[in-house]
């Protein structure tokens, strides 16, 4: 009885779970839906792994720059290793992580919209069930179901162009409270101009 629960578990085929659907459409979407899931979570995987494994060793590299090499490896000599040398590697190494993690953070993005179709698919399954068009079940099942959204809107007029990228996260913070700032002094002098005409 155990055996047979792991082995339903572990070895889910795709034939399998799928065999409460008659629509051939709606069965080769959801195919579709779950293959790319699982390439995405794949790359998710893989640029989580890089980026880690590139902040770790940018971290490594810099410290041992920032200690000295002559400091740990006699044989290489005297501390020759510049600053701009450290701040050169820092940068590289928050490019790199950034780079990767913007890349996992888009495919998380893909699996969570890949996810949010199959559960449109199977609404749009259980409406071909039900005959009378003015049910209101069949209504709220077909009403938009694929409609999706990515990410939150950003809360100012500037929008990230690259989300997840640490920098591009921040420089658009940035911008968003300079922006802010000029609009709030460019209202407060109208208010001013309109006080002392009226005055």
């Amino acid at each position: 009885m155990l055996k047979e629960l792991f082995f339903k578990i572990f070895n889910n085929n795709d034939e399998n779970e799928y065999e409460d659907i008659d629509n051939l459409e709606i069965k080769n979407s959801l195919k579709f839906c779950k293959s790319s899931i699982k390439g995405h979570r794949s790359s998710a995987r893989r640029n989580f792994v890089f980026s880690i494994i590139g902040i770790t060793s940018g971290m490594v590299i810099a410290s041992i720059s920032i200690i000295g090499i002559g400091n740990i490896f006699p044989q290489y000599g005297p501390n020759t290793v510049p600053s701009s040398t450290i701040i050169a590697v820092f940068a590289i190494t928050v490019m790199v992580f950034g780079a990767f993690m913007a890349l996992n953070r888009y495919h998380l993005n893909e699996i969570a919209k890949y996810e949010h179709y199959i559960l449109a698919f199977r609404r749009l399954n259980i409406a071909g069930g039900i005959n009378d068009k003015t049910c209101p079940i069949l209504i709220a099942l077909t009403n938009d179901p694929f409609s999706f959204t990515s990410h939150t809107k950003s809360k100012g007029s500037v929008s990230s162009p690259i989300p997840g990228h640490p920098t591009s996260d921040l420089t658009t913070i940035f911008l968003n409270k300079l922006l802010d700032n000029f609009e709030l002094s460019k209202l407060k002098t109208t208010e001013n101009k309109t006080e002392s005409g009226t005055g």
